[in-house]
């Protein structure tokens, strides 16, 4: 598990986790 991932990001809830709704 990477800190920064891709559209992938929505389903792990990570501490960066980027507006891709």
């Amino acid at each position: 598990m990477r800190v920064k991932r891709t559209h992938q990001d929505a389903v792990v809830p990570q501490p960066l986790a980027d507006p891709v709704s």
